[in-house]
C-alpha cells in the first residue's frame, strides 16, 4: 500500500486505499501500519484532516522525526 520515496514526501499512498484501511482497521491500525513501515521514528500519532479531503497530507509525528505521506492521485500544484 505504501510506496517509500525520497524528496519532499517520505511515502506515497493511494488516498482511497488509505481511507479504506482506516475504516477497516481503525486509526490505531493505521498507526501500527505506519510504525511497521518506519520503526526507527517511534511514531505516536498522525493528522486526520486527510481522511476528509485529499488536499491534506498525512503527517505522522514521531520522537525521532516526522513522516509525511502524499497521495498518488494529487498533483500538488
Amino acid at each position: 500500500m505504501l510506496k517509500k520515496t525520497t524528496g519532499f514526501f517520505d511515502g506515497m499512498m493511494n488516498h482511497s486505499e488509505a481511507k479504506s484501511f482506516v475504516r477497516e482497521h481503525g486509526e490505531d491500525g493505521f498507526l501500527e501500519y505506519l510504525q511497521d513501515q518506519y520503526p526507527s521514528y517511534d511514531l505516536g500519532g498522525f493528522s486526520t484532516a486527510w481522511e476528509f479531503d485529499k488536499k491534506y497530507i498525512c503527517k505522522a509525528r514521531g520522537r525521532n522525526g516526522d513522516i509525511i505521506i502524499g497521495w498518488e492521485e494529487n498533483n500538488y500544484s
